[in-house]
């Protein structure tokens, strides 16, 4: 039998970077992979279930990849930067949520108990993004070794009760 290799490599092979999200009753997780996917990288959210319970991933963003639809058509924000067909690494991942209440002290632990304050929905969240296909135009310009973005997530449509069965 010839096994044939995916350009999908397996979720618990992806899963290398988490961040948890406190919230006053429940844990969530945000999960960046990295290793190479050729569409891309993919990161999910998912509430951290009872033991014995499987999570359910509720998908965020995918970006990346050499056969990403957008290094295909070499397109890339800002205009003017895209190089060639590389992977991206979803780096980092904050709550923003305690240090946007008006009444929170910016620092460390009132920051966190700040943070499990705000329902899910209510989040802004920071995600980092590394561009390694960005070297070309101001990237270039400013001699900086790749592209990327911050962008900030906002938790939708996520039932906090869904846990996928057991298997039996």
């Amino acid at each position: 039998t010839t096994l044939r290799r995916t350009p999908f490599k397996s979720f618990t092979q992806m899963a290398r970077k988490t961040d948890t999200f406190l919230l006053s009753s429940q844990d969530y997780l945000v999960i960046q992979e990295d290793g190479g996917n050729k569409f891309g990288e993919r990161m999910f959210i998912a509430k951290i279930p009872a033991p014995g319970k499987k999570p359910i991933y509720h998908f965020i963003a995918q970006a990346g990849g050499t056969l990403n639809t957008r290094n295909l058509a070499k397109v890339s924000v800002p205009a003017g930067t895209w190089t060639s067909a590389k992977a991206s690494e979803f780096s980092g991942v904050v709550d923003l949520s305690g240090i946007l209440k008006s009444t929170t002290a910016l620092g460390g632990a009132a920051r966190r108990a700040a943070d499990a304050t705000v329902a899910l929905e209510d989040k802004y969240i920071a995600v980092g993004l590394q561009a390694h296909s960005q070297l070309s135009g101001v990237i270039g310009e400013f001699n900086v070794d790749r592209g990327g973005q911050i962008y900030v997530y906002k938790p939708a449509n996520i039932d906090g009760t869904d846990v996928a069965p057991t298997p039996v």
